[in-house]
């Protein structure tokens, strides 16, 4: 079996071939040395990696099942903790599959070709990135319908979580509180920690271990999400009326921390040599973005927003939402402008953690500076950025209409590469 480490033409070892390939018999032997799961193509990628991409559903179930080097599995589909974070990821997740009458995907799924990945849904990348990896231990539209929903807070930039009330399935089995969001708002919402099992309260020792992961993950690049829940006590059955307005009227706190889900969402082909043409042209190309700084950080540096020379010379820098918040606390005007002017300064910048509301503070305090401001935006809470810029661009695929409207330009693919290219051929039109 030692010829399965070995490299092929192609860069990937023998086992990446038949994961790629889809070939389930090849699969089952070369899995007998469960060392080789860890075996890296040229490009640093293992077969789950390859499974996954081509969302091969059998040969990706088989490779989680498998055992990893030291004998422990990669996932232990019976440990009571992975239950609950996979209930809290099904049922706390608006997205749905578009089947478009080609069948149901838990039917479809019983064919070993069957492209999982490849799947259309509705929601965000996330939501869909979520379902689509749960869909591989259970139904999630039979798990849903078996769980019912009773009542919901949607996501929001402000308090960056989703929550929402379910009747448990089970006969007698209290109603539930799961919650979905960014890691560091879900922790805030617990005071306890299931470990094993068994739940536990939160103590520095757990924080530490989670904060590790956490930045470990982010380091990567990878969009990571944490969930929570808690199971309320009898009088709040499927027969109380749930209200959250004005606020609401059932438990939302002191909520049992279930772990941690990361998401890799690379960077778009074409999008690193886009923002180095910018670059050479001069134009300076701010990330604006919900995702935590370490991760903001990590993909800025993949797509060459952020160049590590830059930013050990200090020419570079991540500013916080809530650095924004602290500016616009100033009274004084004029120290206020400073902070912005200090942080404007750099030549390269991600705004990390930010709301579409600082958004528009950024615009403007560039405009401000005598700077032209072109804005990229989807949402409807994008809308007075995107009217406020010099050049508003919206995205046609996932825009909103509000944001379409605002806009000065619709991006049909919504590819900042896109830009780029229409930029250029602009320019050559003017000469």
């Amino acid at each position: 079996m030692g010829i399965a480490a070995a490299m092929t033409k192609s860069k990937y070892t023998p086992l990446h071939v038949a994961v790629r390939a889809g070939h389930a018999e090849a699969l089952a032997l070369l899995l007998k040395n469960s060392a080789l799961i860890d075996v890296q193509d040229s490009l640093g990628r293992t077969p789950i990696h390859h499974a996954a991409d081509l969302g091969h559903t059998d040969c990706l179930k088989e490779l989680l099942n498998s055992a990893a080097p030291g004998g422990e599995t990669y996932l232990d589909r019976d440990c009571a903790t992975w239950k609950k974070l996979q209930m809290v990821a099904a049922l706390c997740n608006n997205s749905q599959f578009l089947t478009e009458g080609a069948g149901e995907v838990a039917t479809l799924m019983a064919d070993p070709t069957f492209n999982l990945l490849g799947m259309d849904a509705t929601g965000d990348a996330s939501e869909q990135g979520i379902t689509k990896s749960v869909q591989l231990y259970r139904d999630v539209k039979e798990y849903r319908a078996a769980n019912p929903k009773l009542q919901e807070i949607k996501f929001n930039s402000t308090n960056k979580w989703q929550l929402s009330v379910h009747k448990q399935e089970q006969a007698g089995a209290p109603t539930v509180v799961v919650l979905k969001g960014a890691p560091e708002r879900v922790l805030l919402k617990c005071k306890y920690m299931c470990i094993e099992g068994q739940v536990v309260p939160i103590t520095p020792e757990l924080e530490t271990q989670y904060t590790t992961a956490y930045e470990e993950l982010g380091g990567l690049g990878e969009r990571v999400l944490g969930f929570a829940y808690a199971e309320l006590d009898s009088k709040y059955d499927d027969k109380f009326k749930y209200e959250i307005k004005p606020a609401p009227n059932f438990p939302v706190d002191d909520l049992v921390f279930a772990g941690l889900l990361s998401l890799i969402d690379p960077p778009r082909e074409g999008v690193p040599e886009a923002v180095e043409k910018c670059k050479r042209a001069r134009i300076k190309v701010f990330m604006v973005t919900g995702d935590h700084p370490i991760t903001a950080q990590a993909i800025a540096k993949q797509v060459g927003i952020i160049d590590q020379d830059m930013w050990d010379a200090g020419r570079a820098t991540v500013v916080k939402g809530d650095d924004i918040r602290d500016w616009e606390a100033i009274e004084d005007p004029v120290k206020r402008q400073a902070m912005w002017d200090a942080a404007l300064s750099h030549q390269q910048i991600v705004f990390a953690r930010v709301s579409p509301a600082h958004k528009l503070q950024i615009v403007e305090n560039n405009q401000r500076r005598g700077e032209v401001v072109a804005v990229t935006g989807d949402g409807v809470n994008d809308a007075p950025a995107l009217k406020k810029g010099d050049i508003g661009v919206a995205m046609g695929i996932a825009g909103k209409d509000v944001s379409k409207e605002a806009a000065d330009m619709i991006l049909m693919d919504d590819n900042f590469a896109s830009i780029v290219k229409i930029g250029r051929a602009s320019c050559r039109e003017r000469v």
